[in-house]
This record gives C-alpha cells, structure tokens and sequence, in this order.
C-alpha cells in the first residue's frame, strides 16, 4: 500500500516540474512539449506567452494538488480509503487551469 500514497504524491511533483521550463521559456515551438493552440503556433512570441501562462497555471495546479493530498492524508488517515479521494484532488486542478489558459487564450 505503499506504492499508491507515492504514486499521489509523484504526480503534482511531476507536473510542477514539467511546468518550470515552460514558465522559464525555455521550450521552442514544437509538436510534443507546451500548451499549443493556433494562436500559440502563431508566432514565437506568442508561444512564449502561451506557455509561459500555460506553466504558471500547472504550476499552482501542482501546488494546490499537494497541499489537497496533505489535507486529506489527514482528514482520511487510510491510503486505501484516501485514493479516490486523492485521484480527484489529482485531476480537478489540473483540468481547471487547462481550462483556464484556454480561456485566458481567447483575449489574444
């Protein structure tokens, strides 16, 4: 049982480091890696910006997704009971700042 609090806990980390370089520009134009949409494909300098927005929200998604996994390790106490929990505490921030970049996209 030990494996399913780690595999909680790895996710957030995973995805706030996946965000530093996007935030640092340090990603260029490609197929695989960053928040593309048309107008981010538009230009460098829009791609930056894109991802730069992009990153930021992951990043505190990945955050909020932490400090969620803490409270409920404590409201809950059993991993087992906690993993339903926790997959959501996972995956809501995460779609809610995809949601919100998409719609912050929509000014430029």
């Amino acid at each position: 049982m030990v494996l399913v609090p780690f595999l909680f806990v790895g996710a957030p980390v995973v995805i706030i480091l996946l965000a530093l370089p996007l935030i640092f520009g340090m990603v260029p134009r490609n197929r695989w890696y960053g928040f593309r949409s048309s107008k981010a494909r538009h230009s460098d300098e829009m791609w930056y910006r894109a991802n730069r927005l992009g990153g930021t929200y992951q990043a505190v998604a990945g955050l909020i997704e932490l400090i969620g996994l803490g409270v409920i390790a404590v409201a809950v106490g059993d991993p087992s009971r906690a993993a339903w929990w926790a997959l959501g505490d996972v995956l809501v921030p995460f779609f809610i700042a995809i949601i919100l970049w998409r719609i912050h996209m929509r000014r430029y």
